[in-house]
């Protein structure tokens, strides 16, 4: 006999050796309305249909707990578990979202308890075999770290990174990252994080906001091996990915991380297709003659068809017949119908004989997604001559959305096509997104959409400048416009800055002059990402080095570590060359107290900070062999080219130094 309560108003009592129908007997109609909003049940929601019983999920617990001390549970005394899989077969297939949340719950607690391999083993393909049952996000979050995560510490892992990459829906591949957590507790991050950059794209807030949990998850475990991570990646997150991810930094760094990563004018960017991304105007062309041509009518040029294009391929055919057949007769339906038939299986097979991307285009996509501008493509031609162009032009992009003319849909410049794009891309807000095209209808699509436009000038038609849109005469004025103002780096210079924005910063350069080392500088945005790194070395005229700050697990030694940007950072070599214990990524806090810096700024200069005397300072041979280096001055807008020589003979003389 189990006894609990469901709300403040009634005690409910269950009796019985089913999981199922103790789950039933346990319903409670008036809590159906608060959780069918919760977990999103309608029309389009990602719960869309799901159905509930009002059984809140610390009752659900209690009933699987009875269930585990009954006649058919796991837990009686020599059960051996198997007997349990019928009735969580029958439970899982449930209608009812708390049934099915009971039975996996039951099948955690029957692999929890197993002592026997073959049992574990079939918990897992039981779980593996119904992934479409478990569809919402407390179904995989409470089930598939204690099975899969557990299942998989001492085996092979790719079976998440499959789920993450290929999984069938949104929940196969929650499944993918949520189930690290259990490798995160045992303090393996890497799975983690290789797994959050397969989903780095994902167009689903539901999968930011467990990437973003699992990153934090891994950052309460090593905070440095998080920023570590995100550096590099932070400009291109998902915002809400990020959010989450970074919730537990100190605000100051974390108020920097948001702020930076918004430089970037969109976060959205939708292209028209033909004259914009392509020139397929003489694929067109060729394919509406022929139809023209099979009934004897007269062709048109290149330049004849450059106006008619852009309203959909039915629209182009109807005016190519309406101008072969000038005064002796308007098409009707049938003809038009006819033609364009001809049309689509022509230009099916003949897509791609001589459409091609405009120069510099497929460059400036791919740099769009790798700065974490997320994009779409929204188009009047057909759907599949859409995609079919689209993925064989720009492979690998994850583009949100590729929208072509699909029945039942309206045509551009018609403004759903704009909302259609912007629900798929989720987080995306009006303001944030906007429309790069080169007619007159992709601007009023724009502007009927509540979004901004750009005008290209490389496509069919001459488009003037506008207060109601700006214009790119060029791809390279376009990239401009889309990545905002380039990269800020300074003019070298031989002063240190006028007003030092920290105290190391300040000592830094006092140490410079007390020594009489010569100098060269430059300020910059923050330095955060290879590309800024490549501009600023090229600029300084130097390599940047890349500094890490390590510690042993006892976190009493500490290691600045001066290495070549370039060059991985391998523990096991580390640890080798020095003939010590395994080290890991020293925290954020521990950095600002003995080197003076925050993350993003660590720097062999900073062995002057007063509490930096115990620290050990090791350069790679091959920085050490280089006539000069260029490092940050403790903060990372701030570069300095100093020669090697006067690093190790002046300004660490008396340190003690390891070079490997």
């Amino acid at each position: 006999m189990l006894t609990f309560g469901q709300n403040n108003t009634a005690m409910q009592k269950i009796s019985s050796p089913s999981l199922y129908e103790a789950m039933l007997a346990a319903a409670d109609p008036s809590q159906v309305p608060g959780l069918s909003r919760f977990f999103k049940t309608g029309p389009g929601q990602y719960g869309e249909g799901d159905k509930f019983l009002g059984i809140k999920v610390p009752v659900t617990r209690a009933i699987v707990k009875e269930y585990r001390r009954g006649p058919a549970g796991a837990g009686r005394k020599g059960s051996s578990g198997s007997e349990s899989f019928p009735e969580l077969e029958r439970c899982i297939s449930s209608e009812y979202h708390e049934v099915r949340l009971a039975a996996l719950l039951a099948l955690v607690d029957v692999f929890t308890h197993a002592r026997k391999l073959p049992l574990r083993q079939r918990c897992i393909d039981f779980y593996l075999s119904h992934t479409e049952r478990i569809n919402n996000w407390d179904l995989v979050d409470l089930s598939c770290y204690p099975l899969l995560g557990e299942w998989l510490l001492d085996k092979d892992r790719s079976l998440l990174y499959d789920l993450a990459r290929n999984g069938s829906t949104i929940w196969e591949q929650r499944i993918g990252i949520v189930s690290t957590m259990t490798f995160i507790r045992h303090g393996e991050l890497a799975d983690t994080f290789a797994i959050a950059d397969i989903l780095m794209n994902h167009p689903h807030d539901l999968i930011h906001k467990a990437v973003g949990w699992l990153l934090r998850e891994a950052g309460k475990r090593d905070a440095a091996a998080l920023e570590e991570y995100l550096l590099p990646r932070y400009r291109q997150m998902p915002r809400t990915m990020l959010r989450y991810a970074i919730e537990k930094f100190p605000e100051p760094l974390r108020q920097q991380y948001l702020h930076i990563s918004m430089k970037l004018p969109y976060k959205l960017v939708i292209f028209d297709l033909d004259g914009t991304l392509l020139d397929t105007l003489e694929d067109l062309a060729a394919a509406v003659n022929h139809a023209l041509s099979v009934r004897n009518l007269p062709l048109h040029s290149l330049q004849e068809y450059r106006s008619m294009v852009g309203h959909g391929v039915r629209n182009l055919v109807q005016q190519a017949l309406e101008k072969s057949l000038g005064a002796s007769g308007k098409p009707d339906d049938a003809l038009i119908d006819a033609a364009l038939a001809d049309f689509k299986v022509y230009y099916t097979s003949h897509i791609d004989v001589h459409t091609h991307p405009y120069p510099g285009i497929q460059a400036l996509v791919l740099d769009l997604h790798t700065a974490g501008v997320r994009m779409a493509v929204a188009s009047n031609k057909f759907q599949a001559g859409t995609e079919k162009l689209v993925r064989e032009f720009f492979p690998g992009i994850p583009f949100v959305a590729i929208l072509g003319n699909r029945e039942g849909y309206p045509l551009k410049p018609d403004p759903e096509i704009v909302g259609e794009v912007l629900r798929s891309a989720v987080d995306i807000e009006r303001e944030e997104a906007v429309m790069v095209g080169d007619s007159r209808t992709d601007m009023l699509t724009a502007a009927n959409g509540g979004i901004s436009a750009i005008a290209v000038g490389w496509g069919y038609r001459i488009m003037e400048a506008s207060d109601n849109y700006r214009l790119a005469g060029s791809v390279t004025e376009l990239r401009t416009l889309l990545f905002g103002r380039p990269f800020y780096v300074s003019e070298p210079v031989s002063t240190p800055p006028e007003n030092p924005s920290t105290e190391l910063q300040k000592l830094v350069y006092e140490t410079l002059a007390k020594l009489e080392i010569p100098f060269s500088r430059v300020d910059s945005d923050p330095g955060i990402t290879m590309e800024d790194c490549a501009q600023i070395s090229a600029r300084i005229g130097v390599d940047i080095v890349k500094t890490v700050f390590l510690c042993n697990r006892q976190q009493t030694e500490f290691y600045l570590y001066v290495m070549p940007a370039g060059k991985p950072f391998v523990t096991r070599d580390f640890c080798a060359a020095l003939g010590i214990p395994r080290v890991s990524f020293a925290s954020a806090d521990k950095l600002m107290e003995l080197t003076g810096v925050a993350p993003g700024a660590t720097t062999i200069l900073s062995s002057v900070w007063p509490a930096a005397s115990g620290v050990h300072l090791v350069i790679d041979r091959e920085v050490a062999e280089a006539p000069e280096l260029a490092c940050t001055d403790g903060t990372p807008t701030c570069f300095v080219r100093i020669a090697t020589a006067d690093l190790l003979g002046k300004y660490l003389c008396g340190r003690e130094l390891d070079v490997i």
